[in-house]
């Protein structure tokens, strides 16, 4: 167990049936510790003490949202538990993570802007291939796409503005870069982001249990491939006989 080093948190009412959790505008791996653990102890505590059951708790990098079933009444109630709750978090559990790594293709057919974010963060490509594959990235929640993962730990060197013209078409498996954040588009999708690769290993899929390769808390690791190793991983992918590489790793 480790002990709490607490951020501030605020309460407010979002609409009628939602409040919002802040603490302040940050991505921190402590963090996201501390509001996975705090999830919990709601989910746990809160449905004993009123009626008006939570039916979603949506999560974002320094927020969460939680939704209730009907309309909130006598609000000041509700923030005051939470806020007791928040209170008594006074140590994390010790937690077992995964290492999930996903195979990119940095080749130009699949990165339409590389060479563009090299040039702009003067770098050659390689060592923007370096700075990308050499992090564990954080997944901090998923959102946006079914499956798409928020991740935290981009290099600075690498870090870049939305595109100022989104493109219309982003394909299924397309890695990029968007400001302070990098991550994977697992279905087709408009999108503002830098794309500098592609993973040819399916993230979602709606059709399984667990149907996200990764899940809140996990890290994720990319690693290069040719385009030889990403047409043999494609065809392991449609076979069915892929298998992702996932590690275990202490907290």
């Amino acid at each position: 167990m480790s002990v709490v080093e607490k951020f501030p948190i605020s309460f407010k009412c979002f609409g009628e049936q939602a409040i919002i959790i802040e603490w302040p505008a940050q991505i921190s791996p402590r963090l996201l510790k501390i509001r996975i653990a705090y999830e919990r102890l709601i989910s746990e505590n809160f449905s004993s003490q009123f009626q008006n059951k939570i039916i979603d708790i949506v999560p974002a990098y320094h927020s969460i949202t939680l939704i209730f079933q009907n309309v909130i009444q006598n609000s000041s109630d509700k923030i005051n538990f939470l806020n007791r709750l928040y209170a008594e978090l006074k140590q994390l559990p010790s937690s077992i993570n995964r290492i999930v790594q996903i195979p990119v293709c940095y080749e130009n057919n699949f990165a339409s802007d590389i060479k563009h974010l090299a040039k702009a963060k003067k770098l050659s490509i390689q060592e923007l291939i370096d700075l990308h594959t050499k992090p564990l990235y954080e997944v901090y929640f998923l959102g946006f796409l079914p499956g798409f993962m928020y991740l935290g730990g981009l290099d600075e060197r690498l870090h870049q503005p939305r595109k100022a013209r989104p493109d219309l078409s982003v394909p299924r498996g397309a890695v990029a870069i968007g400001g302070q954040q990098t991550g994977v588009y697992p279905q087709e999708s408009p999108g503002g982001w830098h794309v500098i690769g592609s993973t040819p290993v399916e993230l979602f899929n709606p059709y399984i249990e667990n149907s996200s390769v990764a899940v809140m808390g996990d890290k994720i690791k990319f690693t290069a491939v040719t385009l030889k190793e990403y047409s043999q991983i494609q065809n392991a992918v449609s076979d069915g006989s892929y298998q992702f590489s996932i590690e275990s790793c202490n907290d």
